[in-house]
């Protein structure tokens, strides 16, 4: 009779604790985060949330421009700042791109990936743009060149945008838009002026290039990748 009883308390309490397991795993899903969030985490939070984003999308580059540049488009932080989206052109293949980056890097959390459909691969919008910007008749400057994040449109920055549209929209250069059966749609824009900088006359740490901050536990800064020129002989670096 007592065993009888103890063990009906056994179930019982073991009944009891299901819920509770299951709302504790619950809590502890990680929800989406917002800029603001992010922003407001310390720099030991920050990495603990974007490390294992970051890695992921540091395979998934290098996957996407080595063996499945025919597919590979692009790779982004996802809105929720909890996962990554890469965007390929064949979603069929998505399975055997994401084996590919588990491949590359096992350490990798493959379930922090979405696959979403891409317009073109990086390298065909990298050849259209190139063919773009070597043009001999171009009557502006073209500053920065790249694509949306899907492929779908190549975006220009160039120094004078109504010349860059003029020239988009003459008869001649629309006839070879349209005689390119895969020719992308082209949006500029403003370059954004630069203003060359003295190391000396900046505020620490910003010496442009100059300034390799201390160490303070596991953080240090470095500003050494701000393009430089020197004043003796002309010479940039970076």
């Amino acid at each position: 009779m007592n065993k009888a009883i103890r063990r009906a308390i056994a179930v019982a309490g073991a009944l009891a604790l299901l819920p509770l397991l299951a709302v504790s795993a619950q809590a502890e899903t990680p929800g989406p985060l917002s800029v603001e969030a992010v922003a407001a985490m310390t720099p030991e939070r920050q990495a603990e949330v974007l490390e294992p984003l970051r890695l992921a999308a540091d395979a998934v580059a290098q996957v996407g421009q080595g063996p499945r540049k025919d597919i590979y488009t692009q790779v982004e932080m996802a809105a929720d700042y909890r996962s990554v989206n890469v965007y390929l052109t064949d979603l069929r293949q998505g399975r055997n791109f994401v084996a590919a980056v588990h491949k590359a890097n096992p350490e990798v959390d493959t379930g922090l990936i979405n696959v979403v459909k891409g317009e073109k691969s990086r390298q065909q919008l990298r050849k259209e743009i190139d063919a773009i910007t070597s043009r001999s008749d171009l009557p502006f400057e073209v500053t920065l060149a790249g694509s949306s994040v899907d492929g779908g449109t190549i975006e220009l920055a160039v120094d004078d945008p109504k010349a860059a549209e003029r020239y988009f929209a003459s008869p001649a250069v629309a006839r070879q838009g349209a005689a390119a059966a895969d020719g992308t749609e082209v949006r500029v824009r403003k370059a954004p002026s630069s203003t060359p900088l003295s190391r000396w006359n900046d505020t620490t740490p910003f010496y442009a290039g100059a300034a390799l901050g201390p160490a303070y536990g596991s953080q240090s800064n470095c500003t050494s990748g701000i393009p430089a020129v020197s004043t003796w002989d002309g010479r940039q670096w970076l």
